[in-house]
């Protein structure tokens, strides 16, 4: 338990969280132009850049919030088991 916060409650959260880091990045990857003409609507500077960097943040941050909550699982389960 961390600071009175269960350890499957932080585990459903990191799994959502990557879940929509997924499903967002994906989009955007999908529709880059999309994504670009979106970013020239907001005023970002240099709006291929940035929708480039968005997107191929996305991808990866899902990857990294998943596999923490993959070890976040894992010790919590040897822990039950131990």
């Amino acid at each position: 338990m961390i600071n009175g916060i269960n350890d499957e409650l932080v585990l459903a959260a990191r799994l959502l969280l990557a879940t929509l880091f997924l499903i967002f990045g994906w989009r955007k990857l999908r529709d880059y132009s999309g994504t670009v003409s979106q970013m020239v609507q907001l005023g970002a500077p240099m709006p291929v850049l940035a929708a480039a960097v968005a997107t191929f943040m996305e991808l990866p941050v899902a990857f990294a919030v998943a596999v923490t909550a993959r070890r976040a699982a894992t010790f919590a389960i040897l822990t039950v088991i131990l």
